[in-house]
């Protein structure tokens, strides 16, 4: 009896940061020769709007013991929008192994992501204090230099410990962007398509008006938080992306326009 195809995908990180990413390892086991093929856009309808996905090189294949072979394709992905499980899920493949000339579709498991927004901040029980300047030890006598001199050594050395020592206690972490400057960055170099156009906007809801607005519909987003423009804009980039109406620079400029004017104006949370 031939062995069954098995598919599998693990990522090499369980929780990652919204402006971070993760390698995506995709494989397939089967009798050899293992013949697969994986479609253009790799994520399915679901995972789209909320991953960028790339992949790293091309795909291996590995002889196995028993006749058997593994194929497989690293990705490099990342995220467009934060939440605790963000599905991250490939279309289906196919497969033909073996004796079997025919190819059939073959799923890969769905997976949940966590992505964070926030810097984890440290305690300061966990903070490592700074430590005094450590008293040198005097300098042996010498006839070759002058008292003088040692004793500018000795106070240039203490002046650069002390600023060193300064300048660590005078650090600060670098402030986190409101969520309003980021929605407004990404709207300029990363909205070119419907897809990322709403990304951007239930990310920034999210964050803006702590909704789960990532995991919601146009509908159901409005009737937690109604707010015409902004279901007027979701509304029309879902139907370019569902209905398969494309948009041309024009159109996607105009609606890259319109949402950057809802963010800095979006209507206050009712609640």
């Amino acid at each position: 009896m031939p062995m069954p195809v098995t598919a599998t995908l693990v990522p090499d990180q369980q929780t990652i940061r919204l402006s971070g990413s993760l390698t995506l390892r995709a494989t397939v086991e089967g009798p050899a020769p293992l013949r697969v093929e994986m479609p253009g856009p790799a994520l399915s309808d679901e995972s789209a709007p909320l991953w960028e996905i790339a992949p790293l090189g091309p795909a291996q294949r590995i002889d196995l013991p028993d006749g058997q072979q593994r194929w497989a394709q690293d990705y490099k992905v990342s995220p467009f929008a934060p939440g605790a499980t963000v599905p991250l899920s490939l279309r289906d493949g196919t497969v033909a192994a073996g004796d079997v000339i025919e190819a059939t579709a073959i799923a890969f498991p769905a997976l949940s992501i966590r992505v964070d927004t926030k810097i984890v901040k440290i305690e300061a029980g966990e903070a490592i204090p700074a430590t005094g300047i450590e008293e040198l030890p005097p300098l042996p006598p010498s006839d070759a230099l002058p008292p003088g001199v040692v004793g500018f050594v000795f106070a240039v050395v203490l002046l650069l410990t002390a600023g060193i020592v300064l300048s660590l206690r005078r650090r600060k972490p670098k402030p986190e962007l409101a969520p309003e400057e980021v929605a407004l960055r990404a709207l300029v170099s990363d909205a070119d398509t419907p897809d990322r156009i709403a990304a951007i906007l239930r990310t920034f809801a999210a964050t803006r008006f702590d909704l789960p607005a990532t995991t919601m519909t146009t509908a159901e987003l409005a009737k937690v938080h109604p707010d015409g423009e902004l279901q007027a804009i979701l509304e029309a980039c879902d139907r370019a992306r569902f209905a398969g109406v494309a948009w041309g620079p024009e159109e996607c400029g105009a609606m890259v326009n319109r949402a950057r004017a809802w963010v800095v104006d979006p209507t206050p949370d009712p609640a």
